[in-house]
């Protein structure tokens, strides 16, 4: 060990006397060097961030629309589908119809509204012509009175009924027609609720359909949840607030969620990451890969090339460039293939690190005494 120590000590200080580098005390000092003599020797360095990359963990993941962010509608009235307006997949606004459905319900609740404002009205003139009749005492006060009386429980029954064809799924609009025209159609319009895409439609035209009952439903896709599928064992890499990335896609979203049970199956834990989608590029029901940034105690796990890293024995470094030169940067080794190795350490996405020509810098910290 004492022959190779030496052997080291000599080709740092040949090393060491060409290049000018000052020999630090410990690995954990700098490595004094100009950039003049970085560059001389061929030192490359970049950014943590555009070597291979922070490192992340991949799972599977399903997407998902909020609840909150879906309406299920259909017809208000037992009928018959006369015309659908809509495919899956469209997008729609609110108040757009969606179809229309004829039915014998809502023509008996439009006959019973016409009557009702018709009585209303024969009782509101009647009511005018005693009250005018009234000053030349043609007509009693007790007439006009029950006139009146029976005007206030019209009115109710209109009321009554204009809220039983609302019930049933016609716009206040469509009433105000009929009300003006008082011919009865029996004909409905089925709306969508909200602005957003139609998902499923679970009628065709010519099917009778009956209440309480769904036909349509709409959900709004701008932001949508990922569910990611992630092994109790993994739970500890994944944090509420971690960065979520789906590979392929310029997308980004946030884990908001963290499942409290283990599916007893798969052994995984849900995670529920809320992601936006404003072109549309994800849909509900499809399967993805998310990718989480993964971390250890707070420091940050990144793929550095393998050719950047500095063993002093037990020990592992990072070596990254300061004004003076280079600092050893202690880092943990998590994963190693032959061309990355995955490392955890007190680094950041903007430090400079040396990942080409480190002959010099190595065999001056080896010098030191602690080498391979």
């Amino acid at each position: 060990m004492k022959d190779r120590r030496k052997l080291y000590r000599s080709a740092s200080a040949a090393i060491l006397g060409g290049l000018l580098i000052t020999l630090p005390a410990t690995a954990a000092e700098p490595l004094k060097i100009s950039k003049d003599q970085a560059k001389l020797v061929g030192i490359d360095t970049a950014t943590l961030s555009e070597t291979a990359g922070i490192a992340s963990q991949g799972f599977l993941a399903r997407i998902a629309i909020p609840p909150q962010q879906v309406r299920y509608v259909g017809a208000m009235s037992g009928g018959r589908v006369d015309n659908l307006m809509v495919v899956p997949g469209q997008a729609v606004r609110q108040g757009q119809p969606l179809a229309q459905v004829t039915s014998p319900e809502l023509l008996k609740a439009q006959l019973e509204f016409i009557q009702s404002i018709s009585h209303e009205q024969y009782l509101r003139e009647t009511l005018g012509r005693e009250q005018a009749l009234s000053a030349d005492r043609m007509v009693s006060p007790k007439q006009i009175l029950a006139t009146r009386n029976e005007l206030a429980i019209a009115t109710a029954k209109t009321a009554e009924s204009r809220l039983s064809l609302q019930m049933s799924g016609m716009s206040d609009q469509a009433i105000g027609t009929l009300a003006g025209s008082r011919i009865p159609n029996g004909s409905a319009t089925i709306q969508a609720p909200i602005d957003g895409t139609v998902l499923e439609i679970a009628v065709v035209s010519g099917q009778r359909v009956e209440t309480p009952g769904a036909q349509f439903k709409i959900g709004q896709l701008s932001t949508l949840w990922l569910e990611m599928q992630v092994p109790a064992a993994h739970l500890g890499r994944v944090a509420l607030g971690s960065e979520v990335t789906v590979p392929g896609i310029a997308i980004k979203g946030t884990v908001t969620a963290i499942g409290g049970a283990v599916d007893g199956g798969n052994q995984a834990i849900v995670v529920r990451a809320e992601i936006a989608n404003p072109d549309g590029r994800l849909r509900p029901g499809q399967f993805v890969e998310a990718r989480v940034p993964t971390g250890a105690n707070g420091q940050g796990i990144w793929s550095v090339p393998s050719g950047s890293i500095v063993r002093m024995g037990a020990d592992t470094y990072i070596l990254k460039e300061i004004e003076a030169g280079y600092q050893p940067v202690p880092v943990n080794i998590q994963y190693e293939s032959i061309d990355v190795v995955t490392v955890s350490g007190e680094l950041k996405g903007e430090d400079r690190i040396a990942v080409r020509g480190l002959v010099a810098l190595k065999g001056a910290m080896r010098g030191l005494g602690g080498g391979e």
